[in-house]
């Protein structure tokens, strides 16, 4: 729950589609130790003591590097999620499945998050977030 998904069963699909190895399996597999496990994007996610940091183990990178440009015009399909950035997770997980079986996943489709605000001044029940699929 505090990864931001609705259910146990959510979590264990996602940590097994992302790692290749069940919750459990990993535990099993580190015997209780942390171990990081490498992400298909070598981007992982850390909330430290209250500040969200996005780390890359590619070849030593510590940081993300964040880069800003201008993109041409897109036309998605969106869902709004209203509450903290960390439940994100279950906006995601209405919103695919339903896009899944309405047709519009497909080659070619990228799944982009926009952050309207910042969880620094905006109360967490205010933030907007949109979860969106780029569709023909």
């Amino acid at each position: 729950m505090n990864a931001g998904y609705g259910t146990h069963e959510s979590f264990s699909r996602a940590f097994k589609a992302a790692f290749a190895y069940s919750p459990s399996q990993y535990r099993m597999r580190n015997r209780g130790r942390w171990a990081i496990l490498a992400a298909p994007s070598n981007v992982h996610y850390n909330l430290g003591n209250r500040v969200a940091d996005f780390k890359t183990l590619h070849r030593g990178v510590k940081t993300m590097e964040v880069t800003i440009r201008n993109i041409e015009p897109m036309v998605v399909a969106f869902m709004r999620h209203n509450g903290p950035y960390a439940t994100v997770g279950e906006t995601w997980n209405k919103f695919i499945p339903w896009m899944g079986k309405e047709g519009f996943l497909g080659g070619g489709v990228q799944c982009l998050g926009i952050c309207h605000d910042d969880p620094d001044v905006t109360l967490p029940e205010k933030i907007k977030y949109d979860a969106c699929v780029t569709v023909r």
